[in-house]
């Protein structure tokens, strides 16, 4: 909307605000799943003695 000759809509902005609202939503479970479940797999990994990038 950078080229634009006028502003944003009001419109725009509804939908910006929704859609970003929801993206953040979607990040913040992404990174829960990382703390827990990707933390939770590289920690039983390390414990097993199994080399996390097989050759």
């Amino acid at each position: 909307m950078a080229s634009a000759d006028w502003a944003p809509t009001k419109q725009s902005y509804e939908v910006f605000s929704e859609v970003s609202a929801k993206v953040d939503e979607r990040l913040q479970k992404l990174q829960q799943t990382i703390d827990t479940d990707v933390a939770a797999f590289v920690k039983l990994v390390a414990n097993s003695g199994t080399p996390a990038v097989a050759p």
